[in-house]
């Protein structure tokens, strides 16, 4: 039976050749199978001395390939029955970007549209507080922080319509949606572009 602790640190070496195998590596897949090879190691490694359930640890590694290398959760859904819709909001997480994803569909659970109505560097300190609350009004979905304060909102007329699409509503949080100001930043992010 595995026994979590507080913590874990496991060093395992890196050598020169292979830092430069990494550096020169472009396809976004080889770069995750390396990420996913020195923790496969270090998961060995600890196991020698510690009770580490590395088979399930690895069972994990193949569903995160197995969804194309992106965290994606639930974040909440809601039927809205005056406007004929059910919403599905859900996180994407990947290398280069955190996403709140929207998807419509009828009530019959019918595909209307899906699309991003947030998007954000891919660090939860910009975004982890700032989706925390669906609130639904008469006219509109908005999404909270952990205050409650409106952050975006969308039309539920666009929503029924298959039009997915948000206003920010918080000056702060539009300086971290990609925009001409900040499109080196995102840019950077993207070694596979290079």
């Amino acid at each position: 039976m595995f026994t979590p602790c507080k913590y874990l640190k496991a060093v395992v070496h890196v050598s020169d050749e292979e830092i430069q195998s990494y550096l020169s590596m472009r396809a976004e897949r080889d770069r995750f199978e390396f990420y996913f090879s020195l923790l496969e190691r270090c998961y060995r490694f600890a196991a020698q001395s510690h009770d580490i359930p590395v088979d399930e640890l690895l069972k994990l590694h193949q569903q995160f390939r197995d969804g194309g290398y992106k965290n994606e959760w639930l974040f909440k859904k809601k039927m809205i029955r005056d406007y004929g819709i059910k919403v599905l909001l859900e996180h994407v997480l990947t290398q280069y970007a955190y996403h709140l994803r929207l998807t419509v569909t009828d009530l019959k659970g019918n595909y209307i549209n899906s699309g991003y109505i947030y998007t954000t560097y891919p660090d939860d300190i910009f975004f982890n507080k700032n989706v925390r609350h669906l609130l639904v009004t008469d006219k509109t979905l908005m999404i909270t922080d952990f205050i409650d304060k409106p952050l975006f909102e969308c039309q539920l007329s666009d929503l029924a319509a298959g039009v997915i699409q948000s206003v920010c509503l918080d000056e702060h949080t539009k300086k971290y949606i990609p925009n001409e100001e900040n499109k080196d930043e995102f840019a950077k992010l993207r070694w596979d572009r290079a």
